[in-house]
């Protein structure tokens, strides 16, 4: 399994884009400004979004991936939780701010369909596996474990902590050596970070007690302050973390 990192930064200036990820070349994982990077052939490529919440930075570029499909008479499949479809439904494709697009039939198909994922309940999408695992964050917000043929690796954007199912499961994860989990404000930022419920280097590293000790650790997200962020997170938590960047590639086995 190949993941291209599109975007992973939470905040846009020049040449900076919002969460999104590129599996195998097929499958976006998040639509954030990151999938602006990609050419037409290759958006058209994307004919399934999985994605972990519904705040703009996470679905920025989502009604226009799914209108290149419509030009194309192609059809769209959303992979989240029902809240998130739900959210979605009523925010965005309410006829207001977009179109129905689930309402638009083109070929015997609608132009968007969602398929609700079940938390901890493993599901293939094409050539890929991949298991919800629900994390706090003020809304309904899913990370997920991607499950390669000989490494499990588990993904998550936004998040300030996560229910205990979610620390047992890794816990009890076998073939797991890799974790992606954000960083979003400095420390100074704390309070800031808490009230929305994202992290900071020092919040993250009192997570570390919760994720086994062999784990390697990429973070993302980031809002401001890329260099403070990185000296502290380094200075807290050593060669244990790493910040993950735009157009990172990482191949599972």
């Amino acid at each position: 399994m190949k993941l291209k990192v599109l975007g992973s930064l939470g905040g846009i200036s020049q040449n900076s884009y919002t969460s999104s990820v590129l599996i195998n070349d097929h499958i976006a994982l998040d639509a954030g400004t990151g999938l602006h990077r990609l050419t037409e052939e290759q958006i058209l490529q994307i004919k399934d979004v999985v994605l972990t919440h519904s705040h703009i930075d996470h679905i920025a570029l989502l009604c226009f991936l799914i209108d290149s499909h419509a030009m194309n008479g192609n059809s769209t499949t959303v992979h989240c939780l029902a809240e998130t479809a739900d959210a979605l439904m009523e925010c965005i494709f309410n006829n207001k701010i977009w179109p129905n697009m689930s309402n638009i039939v083109v070929n015997g198909k609608s132009l968007l369909s969602f398929n609700i994922l079940k938390p901890y309940e493993r599901t293939r999408i094409n050539d890929i596996e991949l298991t919800a695992l629900p994390v706090h964050h003020g809304l309904p917000t899913t990370g997920y474990c991607l499950h390669g043929r000989k490494e499990n690796f588990v993904f998550c954007f936004d998040m300030i902590d996560a229910p205990d199912e979610f620390w047992a499961y890794l816990k009890n994860l076998d073939h797991f050596s890799r974790m992606a989990i954000e960083i979003s404000f400095a420390n100074h930022l704390e309070e800031l970070a808490k009230a929305s419920y994202h992290l900071t280097p020092n919040l993250l590293h009192k997570l570390l007690a919760k994720i086994p000790e062999s784990v390697s650790i990429y973070y993302n997200h980031t809002k401001s302050n890329q260099e403070i962020i990185q000296q502290q997170a380094e200075e807290l938590m050593g060669n244990r973390v790493q910040p993950l960047l735009q157009d990172d590639e990482i191949i599972l086995e």
